[in-house]
């Protein structure tokens, strides 16, 4: 089982402090709005989410409100079986391709995982995935 889909994913900084991921979480659950995928970092003081929600806007309105910085980024989410080389399996298809990754994160739940990539070019990307 492998699906591809392209995405929108929220990249919203903040200041790199203890309780950050409490009050990020919560301006999103208090929107109503479903975290798809998130994947957080703190460096040189600032938190960066990279989050894949169920309603960008509504997050992105709240975010703004709150005075963090956001952006919105195109990414590409495959959906692959939770087992020993799938990721491994999309590597390989992204080298065969000559596809330069910026960054990938993973999600897993119920022997299913997203992989969120992002790369200089989206494009290809999608293309060498979908074969």
């Amino acid at each position: 089982m492998t699906q591809m889909q392209k995405k929108k994913e929220l990249q919203i900084m903040t200041e790199d402090k203890a309780g950050m991921l409490a009050e990020v979480t919560a301006l999103i659950s208090g929107a109503g709005v479903n975290i798809e995928a998130m994947c957080a970092y703190g460096m040189q003081g600032k938190a960066t989410f990279l989050l894949i929600t169920s309603d960008n806007v509504k997050v992105k309105q709240a975010a703004v409100q709150k005075g963090w910085e956001v952006e919105e980024s195109d990414v590409v989410v495959t959906t692959v079986a939770d087992k020993a080389g799938t990721a491994g399996d999309v590597a390989k298809k992204l080298k065969a391709k000559n596809v330069n990754l910026l960054y990938t994160y993973v999600t897993c739940s119920n022997d299913v995982c997203k992989i969120v990539l992002r790369a200089e070019n989206n494009d290809a990307l999608a293309e060498a995935l979908a074969k």
